[in-house]
């Protein structure tokens, strides 16, 4: 049976999974979901608040960069938190800064070493990750001692003062209304979205082509859900019938 990188066996569905509340997407049931639920509530409180929209969980791919090897997001023992604004590569000391980077720390330490965090790869830095890093026993451990209260949420303990910072998107034109008949149809695979294969609404361009092929966040001029690809391709879809914009 295929294992990720953590040695945890992969799923090639989600049919198993759970959803964990704090993401888009779904983690392994039992104990690797209660410790990722108990590191959300504190990184929510202490770091920064999570969105939703913006997180992430099981997806089965390789590991990025590279052309073999399962990653642990295919094994549903990694999730990725505020991604967007903590991009891969990017440094952890600039997006975070100091004084959040030191809270994260000390909610791993709390976690006994179960969850690393790629804010402190070697390498590459990957600041939204955190992934299970230790076997089922260790983590079983931790998790029976979240469940009997000896690990305790510390809400607010050190929570920072400013907002999540907004990654800046394309400068939009004055909105241009398009008629839902002019939209294509396609099937995509969605990042972290357990209904893989679901059919989304796209807005197209003058011979087909799309308005732009990555946008970052679009909630401010859809009101909807931004998605994610995992391939992004040359297409941007979003979750609705009616989108316009520049």
């Amino acid at each position: 049976m295929a294992t990720s990188q953590n040695g945890w066996t992969v799923h090639p569905t989600s049919d198993v999974l759970v959803p964990l509340r704090w993401i888009t997407g779904r983690v392994l049931p039992g104990d690797v979901h209660t410790v990722f639920d108990y590191l959300c509530r504190r990184f929510d409180a202490e770091v920064e608040p999570i969105r939703q929209d913006w997180s992430w969980g099981w997806a089965y791919r390789a590991i990025r960069g590279q052309t073999s090897g399962y990653s642990n997001h295919a094994s549903a023992t990694a999730i990725d938190l505020n991604a967007p604004a903590h991009p891969l590569g990017a440094d952890p000391m600039r997006t975070f800064g100091a004084a959040k980077v030191a809270a994260i720390r000390s909610i791993l330490a709390d976690l006994d070493g179960v969850v690393r965090w790629g804010g402190n790869y070697t390498g590459r830095k990957d600041a939204m990750h955190f992934e299970i890093n230790a076997d089922a026993r260790r983590v079983a451990a931790v998790a029976a001692r979240i469940r009997g209260g000896s690990l305790a949420t510390k809400p607010g303990a050190s929570a920072p003062t400013t907002a999540i910072p907004t990654p800046t998107a394309p400068s939009p034109t004055p909105l241009t209304p398009i008629p839902e008949a002019t939209m294509f149809l396609i099937t995509c695979d969605v990042q972290g979205d357990p209904q893989r294969g679901a059919t989304w609404y796209v807005v197209p361009q003058g011979n087909g082509k799309p308005l732009a092929t990555t946008y970052s966040n679009q909630d401010s001029v859809t009101g909807v859900p931004h998605i994610v690809f995992r391939n992004p391709g040359a297409w941007v879809a979003f979750k609705t019938k009616q989108v316009a914009f520049g």
